[in-house]
């Protein structure tokens, strides 16, 4: 009688910490995409410091979405209009947040003057010329690269467009754990500085699963190395962040919700311009073996 108590305690107990991370999970995609989702339930302070910890699968369901929107317009576009359709859903699905956050951080930054007065043009929101070139130029480099990217084998743009939305998404993971607010107020200060580091490495582990998901649908094409290679990859967006976070703790004193926007955006251009040169690397030095498997 008592095993069976105890049983039944655990199984509540694993579904009520179900019915949380569920929460999370719809309170992350209501935050990052504009995925019509509700939840009816109370949120409290904790949850919502913790809900990060559900963005690589809100970056999951993105990269879900992209692949579809990727079989649908390349049968009957050519790979021009396949690439630009890709790169309008990959910004309309999150309501151009990041990309109005990389408009308005670049805006700051070019800005002469104290923190205050770079965080208050932040704030007005106004796209100013320097703003305008960082989105042109991001734009258009992503364009070109996913463009590249599908002249090589469609496995291997099924990877690469897979996991951009996820390595973007734990970009913003890791700054919040390691940055503080900038302000006192906005969006970005419910979660900078905020993050717990179980969360943190949680946040990695269902990473690390995504790619044994990749593993199990592209076994035959995924090597030893190109596991090496997102290794590396993934150590050099985390580089990456702790500079930023750096670079901005000298501009702002800590990151806001643009900052978090802006470097969501720069992550994808740096997974995609990275992987465009690896397996242009892999595809000139071995081809026999593309030859075998991707042909």
């Amino acid at each position: 009688m008592k095993l069976m108590f105890q049983g039944e305690s655990k199984f509540f107990s694993l579904l009520l910490l179900f019915k949380k991370n569920i929460k999370k999970f719809v309170i992350a995609l209501q935050f990052l995409t504009i995925i019509p989702v509700s939840t009816k339930t109370n949120i409290e302070k904790s949850e919502i410091e913790s809900i990060p910890v559900a963005f690589v699968p809100v970056g999951l369901i993105q990269a879900i979405l992209l692949l579809i929107v990727y079989f649908i317009s390349d049968d009957i576009f050519n790979k021009e209009i396949t690439a630009a359709i890709i790169l309008m859903v990959s910004i309309l699905y999150n309501g151009g947040f990041h990309i109005d956050g990389l408009s308005d951080t670049f805006d700051a930054i070019s800005v002469r003057g104290d923190k205050e007065k770079k965080l208050s043009i932040m704030k007005e929101g106004t796209a100013g010329p320097i703003g305008v070139t960082s989105i042109f130029f991001v734009l258009l480099f992503k364009y070109l690269l996913i463009k590249n990217l599908m002249f090589y084998p469609a496995s291997i743009f099924y990877i690469s467009i897979f996991l951009m939305p996820v390595f973007s998404k734990l970009s913003i993971i890791v700054s919040i754990f390691h940055a503080k607010p900038a302000k006192q107020e906005g969006m970005g200060n419910l979660f900078i500085g905020k993050l717990k580091i179980k969360e943190l490495i949680f946040s990695f582990i269902i990473f690390f699963f995504l790619f044994l998901l990749l593993k199990i649908i592209f076994y035959h094409f995924l090597t030893v190395m190109d596991f090496f290679f997102f290794a590396f990859l993934t150590a050099l967006l985390y580089v990456f962040c702790r500079i930023s976070i750096f670079f901005f703790n000298r501009q702002f004193d800590g990151l806001t919700g643009d900052t978090l926007g802006a470097m969501s955006e720069i992550s994808e251009l740096i997974f995609l311009f990275f992987s465009l040169i690896w397996y242009r690397f892999l595809f000139n030095s071995n081809n026999e073996v593309f030859a075998k498997y991707f042909i």
